[in-house]
């Protein structure tokens, strides 16, 4: 599985200038608002923390999220905060404060942003609920549901 994931990803790259520099700029630029976002935060708990040590927070957290978990990294994410925290001899209540409310706004992003694609797309949450309910209650664990467009 994971080679055959990784010839996924090979052939990706092999696509063309074009599409590895949109799929290079997207992902800087995600990297970018989330590093301000952890510095704004940072900044509204009085943290005091430079911009190497910034980066190696955000590095740090966003790696630990590959470890196995509760359902939205609950204590992975948090961890990350309080190791590399740690490292830099910084205020580990400070570095759980700071990986609560970044946790919660990228909770609410995601959550907010989710139910408005579901709004775009046309699709009820309450349909995506209960046809995952009702093919969970049969044994199968993958919901099968068609997306409905808007045109139709």
């Amino acid at each position: 599985m994971l080679f055959k994931e990784l010839l996924v990803g090979e052939t990706a790259l092999k696509m063309g200038v074009k599409e590895n520099l949109v799929v290079w700029a997207s992902s800087f630029s995600l990297w970018t608002v989330t590093f301000f976002l952890y510095l704004f935060v940072a900044q509204a708990l009085s943290i005091q923390v430079g911009f190497f040590e910034m980066l190696v927070i955000l590095a740090v957290s966003s790696l630990s999220t590959i470890i196995p978990s509760a359902p939205g990294y609950i204590g992975t994410f948090e961890a990350g905060f309080l190791i590399s925290f740690a490292a830099f001899g910084l205020d580990l209540e400070q570095a759980a404060a700071m990986a609560i409310v970044v946790h919660l706004l990228f909770l609410a992003a995601t959550t907010v942003l989710g139910l408005f694609s579901l709004k775009e797309l046309n699709v009820s949450f309450f349909d995506l609920t209960k046809t995952s309910s009702k093919e969970s209650e049969g044994g199968q664990t993958r919901a099968r549901f068609s997306w409905k467009n808007k045109k139709d």
